[in-house]
C-alpha cells in the first residue's frame, strides 16, 4: 500500500523534538496497517522528519521512500540544517521526482496533487485549526475518492 504524507506547513523549525515522537507513532501505525511505500514533498519540516524516521525505518523494515520535489533547485534559499537534513535524506531514498524544471506559480499545489494521486491514503499533518494554511487538498482528495487520514499534532 501506498502511503502520501503532507504538512500544511503550520510546524515550527524549533519545535521539532516535540513533534518527532507523534511523526513516528503515526508512521509506525501506517507501516503496521500495510503501508510499505511512503511518498512526501521535498519540504523542510514534517514531511523530511517523517523522511528521517522513515529512512531509520529502512534499516530494520521493508519499507520504501519516494521523495517528490516541485521543481528542480528546491533547496535553493534554504537554511543549512535544512539543506543538510534533504540531502541526507534524499540521498537513502529510494527514488527522487522532479515534477518541473523550474519554480512557477502553482507548482507546490501540483506536488501535493500528484501525492495524493500515486496513493493508496493520503496523511495529511495539521496542527492549530486556527493556523492560516491552505488545506484544499483534503476536497481534491474528496472529490477525487482518496482515502484521507486527518492527523492533528501540536
Amino acid at each position: 500500500m501506498i502511503c502520501s504524507l503532507i504538512s500544511t506547513g503550520f510546524e515550527k523549525y524549533s519545535e521539532k523534538d516535540k513533534y518527532i515522537k507523534s511523526l513516528q507513532r503515526i508512521t509506525e501505525r501506517l507501516y503496521f496497517k500495510g503501508c510499505r511505500d511512503f511518498c512526501i514533498p521535498a519540504a523542510p519540516g514534517i514531511p523530511l522528519w517523517t523522511g528521517e524516521i522513515i529512512c531509520g525505518m529502512k534499516e530494520y523494515l521493508r519499507i520504501n521512500l519516494r521523495i517528490y520535489s516541485p521543481y528542480e533547485e528546491i533547496t535553493a534559499g534554504w537554511p543549512p540544517r535544512e539543506r543538510n537534513e534533504f540531502y541526507a535524506v534524499r540521498e537513502r531514498a529510494d527514488s527522487f521526482i522532479f515534477l518541473n524544471g523550474k519554480r512557477r506559480e502553482g507548482c507546490f499545489k501540483e506536488c501535493e496533487t500528484a501525492l495524493a494521486d500515486v496513493c493508496d491514503v493520503l496523511v495529511l499533518i495539521d496542527g492549530d485549526m486556527s493556523s492560516p494554511c491552505d488545506r484544499s487538498v483534503i476536497k481534491y482528495a474528496h472529490d477525487n475518492k482518496i482515502t484521507i487520514i486527518y492527523e492533528i499534532i501540536g
